[in-house]
């Protein structure tokens, strides 16, 4: 059995994703400000 290899990289890339929007979540709810916008500027680039 084998994965078809788009699907799988998409929704890698998606859960990644999901991941870094909680854990920027996180960081505003505790007010981490500085480290948000630094987290999220590793996640533009990141692409």
């Amino acid at each position: 059995m084998s994965l078809p290899i788009l699907p799988t990289i998409s929704t890698t890339f998606i859960v990644l994703s999901a991941i870094t929007v909680a854990i920027g979540w996180w960081q505003i709810k505790q007010r981490k400000i500085e480290a948000h916008k630094k987290q999220c500027l590793w996640q533009l680039f990141s692409l």
